[in-house]
């Protein structure tokens, strides 16, 4: 028996609220990622100790600059998760962060098993990666899951007028 969420707006139909938790994450995880890929990056490889105003503003640039592409490589995982916190939410008519920590860890780790399965794109042998990137790129599919599942969570909550 399927469980009907009171706080679900009643006016959408239920593959529509699929349809927009699934554009929720298409539309945020990846900007979320890039952020914290490069957060991640910066904290692993120690750069943030002579990190000055204009490094700061060359970061937020490159940022900037890098959007789309994040897009390009996020965009299957964010709507991987999105899928499954979706199907969560209507099944059971909740998605708590328990299930969305574990989302993210498992779509984490099948992108990064794809990253480390690719094939090499020169005739150099391929690198193992290592363990602190690894779990940056964990982290990078953690993070936006847990907050669009936040954000789905607290979407639908109709709030009493005092």
């Amino acid at each position: 028996m399927i469980a009907v969420d009171p706080d679900v707006d009643p006016q959408l139909p239920p593959p529509a609220r699929v349809i927009a938790i699934v554009g929720l994450f298409a539309l945020i995880g990846p900007p979320v990622g890039l952020i914290t890929f490069v957060t991640g990056q910066m904290l692993r490889t120690s750069n943030l100790t002579n990190l000055t105003l204009g490094g700061l503003w060359q970061i937020i640039l490159a940022i900037a600059s890098v959007l789309p592409y994040a897009y390009f490589l996020g965009i299957v995982p964010a709507t991987a998760a999105g899928v499954l916190v979706g199907i969560c939410k209507q099944a059971t008519g909740r998605a708590p962060w328990w299930i969305a920590l574990t989302v993210g860890i498992v779509v984490g780790l099948a992108f990064l098993w794809f990253i480390e399965r690719r094939p090499p794109s020169s005739q150099a042998p391929p690198e193992t990666p290592q363990l602190g990137f690894r779990l940056v790129i964990i982290l990078v599919n953690v993070v936006p899951t847990m907050l669009c599942s936040w954000i789905v969570r607290n979407w639908y909550v109709q709030r009493t007028h005092q």
